[in-house]
C-alpha cells in the first residue's frame, strides 16, 4: 500500500498528457478549385508538424470555402500564415542597378508625358501649383520611389525605395510600364520582404530581379534536403537549408555564372535577401537571414519543406474562442 500514493500520482500525471486541448478555431479559406483533397492534404501535413495533429482537425468544403475546426486556441497570425503560404522558394538572378536605373528612368519621363498629356486643358492648375506639385507630376515614379543614392554599390539590385503607403501606387505604375513593353522580358520588380533597417519611417526596397533562362534549370524549395529553424553567430534567427545533389549542382553553376552580381532568394514573391556572390559556392548549404523572430524561421522551415499550395487560398475569416 505505501506505493499506492506515487502509482495515483504517477496515472494522473500520465492521463493529463491526454487531456483535450481547451478551446477551439475556425478558419474560413477562399479556393478556387474544383479538386480540394490534393489542398487537404498539404494544409493537414503543414498543421501536423505545426503540433496539431490530424484527429485534431476538421475540414470541409462547400462551393469555393473551405472550412477548418480545430481543436484548441492558437496564434491566429502565425496559423493565417502557415494555412495560406504558398511556400515558393526562387532563386533569382538580378539586374545591377547600372543595367536597371535607366530603365525606370525612361518609365518615370513616360508616366509624366501621360500626366501632362492628361491635363493639358486644366492649365489654371497648373499655374496655381507649387514646386513640390509640379515635381510629383513631371516625376509621377519618382514622386513615391526613391531613387538609390549615387554612392550605391554598382552591382546592388535596388531601383528605388518606397513607403509602405505608397507601394500600392508604385505598383500600379509598374503594370503600366510593364504593359508598355518599356522593361526589358526577363526583368521582374520585386519588393524586399522586411523594411529598410535604421529609417524612421516603414520605407521597402524595390530590387529588379532576372529571370533564369528558359534552358536552365530553376532552383526552388523541391531541391531542398532539409530545413533548420537555427540561430547564426550573432545569436540572430536564421533558416539553414541543406540542397541536395541535383540543386547543389545547380546552385553552384548559377553562383559560377554570377559572380560579382546579386542573386535573390524570393519566398511568395517577396525578396528575402540579396546578397552579392564573391566566389562561386560549391556546398549545397545556405543560411537564409531576414528580419525573423524564430517563430517566424520555424514556420517558414515548415511551409517550405512540406510542399507547395497546389492552388491560390485567401483567408476570409480566422476565430479562435476559449470555451
Amino acid at each position: 500500500m505505501k506505493f499506492l500514493p506515487l502509482l495515483l500520482i504517477t496515472c494522473f500525471a500520465f492521463s493529463c498528457q491526454f487531456t483535450p486541448p481547451v478551446g477551439h478555431t475556425t478558419i474560413l479559406l477562399e479556393v478556387q478549385t474544383a479538386s480540394i483533397e490534393p489542398l487537404k492534404q498539404v494544409l493537414l501535413t503543414r498543421l501536423d508538424e505545426f503540433g496539431i495533429p490530424a484527429n485534431r482537425v476538421e475540414m470541409s468544403f462547400v462551393a469555393d470555402r473551405l472550412t477548418i475546426d480545430l481543436q484548441g486556441t492558437y496564434d491566429t497570425t502565425r496559423l493565417a500564415h502557415l494555412l495560406t503560404a504558398t511556400g515558393a522558394m526562387e532563386f533569382w538572378e538580378t539586374y545591377p542597378v547600372q543595367e536597371s536605373f535607366p530603365y525606370i528612368t525612361e518609365a518615370n519621363s513616360y508616366l509624366g508625358t501621360q500626366q501632362e498629356n492628361q491635363k493639358k486643358q486644366d492649365t489654371t492648375s497648373w499655374a496655381l501649383e507649387d514646386e513640390i506639385a509640379h515635381f510629383k507630376r513631371v516625376n509621377p515614379l519618382f514622386a513615391v520611389l526613391s531613387p538609390p543614392s549615387e554612392n550605391i554599390s554598382p552591382s546592388s539590385p535596388i531601383v528605388g525605395y518606397a513607403k509602405a503607403e505608397d507601394i500600392e501606387t508604385v505598383n500600379q505604375y509598374v503594370a503600366e510600364i510593364v504593359g508598355q513593353k518599356m522593361l526589358p522580358e526577363d526583368m521582374v520588380l520585386a519588393w524586399k520582404q522586411a523594411p529598410v533597417e535604421g529609417v524612421e519611417e516603414e520605407v521597402y526596397e524595390l530590387i529588379a530581379l532576372k529571370k533564369i533562362p528558359s534552358h536552365l534549370t530553376p532552383l526552388t524549395e523541391r531541391d531542398i534536403k532539409l530545413i533548420i529553424p537555427d540561430f547564426d553567430l550573432q545569436e540572430q534567427p536564421v533558416i539553414t537549408i541543406h540542397l541536395n545533389q541535383e540543386g547543389t549542382q545547380t546552385f553552384s553553376n548559377m553562383t559560377e555564372a554570377n559572380v560579382g552580381k546579386a542573386i535573390a532568394i524570393v519566398i511568395d514573391g517577396r525578396v528575402v535577401m540579396a546578397p552579392v556572390v564573391q566566389e562561386p559556392i560549391r556546398k549545397g548549404d545556405i543560411m537564409i537571414s531576414g528580419d525573423f523572430t524564430y517563430e517566424e524561421t520555424k514556420d517558414l522551415s515548415i511551409i517550405l519543406s512540406k510542399g507547395r499550395l497546389p492552388v491560390d487560398v485567401a483567408l476570409v475569416g480566422l476565430d479562435s474562442f476559449n470555451q
